[in-house]
């Protein structure tokens, strides 16, 4: 007698649950069963499961607060592996798989292979995790490249961001005016006090920041590339425009500054040699660019903004000076060999910033407290520089090979995803100089994704 497909993966999933529950935790089995729910849905609605995911990931980090809860945020890995699955494996072992070209192919496979010598170059538990938030999201990026990708879904999918952005803003308004005790705090080295930073739902602000850098940058290239959208429309993203700068300002965060200023720039550069569709009124463009200089230079005489962004290049204040040391730290350890090629996958730790001591028994026993403290021992607070330590020059090569061809497929999208994606790219490349922008969720889960939508060939034009 045959067994239905969907009967077989119950009775392993089961299996499976036992065997941890005994062996390690009954929390370990529960939390197997209910992914396997999961996965089983996302196999059977595999874009209902992606809009899911654009939802639920900014409000994921929350459930890090505690150690019962901080599992949970697994269910995005299931979510992005099953898609993988579903939308790309499968049907490339069956034969099935359309070919669309794909401009950032050849720096992934490079980039993957890298990977996995620079994990056997690192030799522990913690090399393994590394590689994990490596590829993770370069296979969401395959699940979410083989997705249809109609302009009717398409715009459900930019209503349900938009509609998940402003939550997260009033999420984060809240926090600011009614939690001051859960922000982050900074110090004010002008007026000498500690100023509450907003985070929001996401733990830091500087992630924030790319969160609500992400949503504006979609914004201008809907508007700046004409888009079909009714006048009201456009004034609600006016309003969500306007209140993402002025939130964006709270996060005190000058990497999300700068990586916004970039990032508007880039984009109303290439708006500007967009090609005859989109010819530059040059009044529009005074208008701006003089508006812009005024806010500018009004934030820099009437904010704490001018402070902060001079503290940003001043050795002296007490986070560069700390950021300093660590870096002089991390490369007096270099030798020669370890420029060209790294030290492997999770070898930037110093005794500085040593974090817990991750097994396989703690993975698999759901102890996500060390693997978490475990993964941030290795945040350096500048991706190139940690890209350079565990991957060499060769990583960093590979990684600039990336952003090229990144830039490269934006230039074939369609019009509102090209101005948007320019944008989002430089902003991106800038805040990555303080940050470990590509090793925390969910800014490398925006970037594949992004990356993946903008790589299609097939949207419908005016999309």
């Amino acid at each position: 007698m045959n067994m239905k497909p969907e009967l077989s993966w119950g009775i392993i999933a089961v299996v499976i649950a036992l065997f941890l529950a005994l062996f390690f935790s009954i929390e370990a089995g529960i939390y197997v069963l209910l992914f396997a729910l999961v996965a089983n849905w996302v196999w059977k609605s595999p874009e209902e499961s992606f809009l899911l995911l654009i939802i639920i990931a900014p409000l994921l980090p929350l459930l890090k607060a505690t150690q019962t809860l901080g599992n949970l945020t697994l269910i995005k890995d299931v979510i992005i592996i099953t898609l993988f699955l579903k939308t790309f494996f499968v049907p490339l072992i069956e034969q099935r798989l359309p070919y669309r070209k794909n401009l950032l192919f050849a720096p992934i496979v490079a980039l993957v292979l890298w990977s996995l010598f620079e994990v056997l170059q690192g030799g522990s538990t913690l090399a393994i995790l590394r590689f994990r938030e490596i590829v993770l999201y370069i296979l969401m990026y395959f699940g979410v490249l083989y997705l249809s990708h109609t302009k009717k879904i398409m715009r459900t999918r930019a209503i349900v961001f938009g509609t998940t952005v402003v939550i997260v803003m009033l999420l984060g308004i809240f926090q600011f005016w009614f939690a001051p005790d859960s922000t982050v705090l900074r110090f004010d080295p002008a007026r000498m006090i500690w100023i509450p930073r907003m985070a929001s739902t996401f733990g830091h602000p500087t992630v924030f920041a790319e969160y609500l850098i992400t949503g504006m940058m979609l914004i201008l290239g809907i508007l700046l590339a004409r888009t079909k959208i009714s006048q009201l429309v456009k004034y609600k993203l006016y309003g969500v425009l306007l209140v993402s700068v002025i939130l964006l300002y709270f996060t005190y965060t000058r990497a999300g500054w700068i990586g916004c200023a970039g990032g508007v720039v880039a984009l109303f550069i290439a708006w500007m040699f967009s090609g005859k569709t989109y010819r530059v009124n040059m009044k529009s463009i005074a208008v701006i660019v003089i508006a812009l200089i005024v806010v500018f230079v009004g934030a820099l005489r009437f904010t704490p903004v001018g402070t902060f962004l001079q503290t940003a290049i001043d050795p002296t204040y007490a986070s560069n000076a700390d950021r300093i040391s660590f870096v002089v730290q991390l490369i007096s350890q270099t030798s020669n060999a370890d420029a060209l090629v790294g030290k492997g996958l999770g070898n930037v730790i110093t005794e500085a910033r040593k974090g817990g001591d991750v097994s396989a028994v703690d993975i698999a026993s759901g102890d996500s407290r060390t693997v978490q403290l475990s993964k941030d021992s290795t945040l350096v607070d500048n991706q190139y520089l940690k890209t350079f330590m565990e991957m060499g020059v060769v990583g960093i090569v590979f990684t600039f090979w990336l952003f090229w061809r990144f830039f490269l497929a934006a230039q074939k999208a369609t019009p509102a995803l090209r101005l948007a994606g320019i944008g989002f790219l430089v902003a991106f490349m800038i805040q990555a100089l303080f940050v470990d922008i590509w090793d925390v969720f969910p800014t490398n889960g925006i970037f594949w994704t992004l990356a993946a939508l903008i790589s299609q060939s097939k949207i419908g034009k005016g999309a």
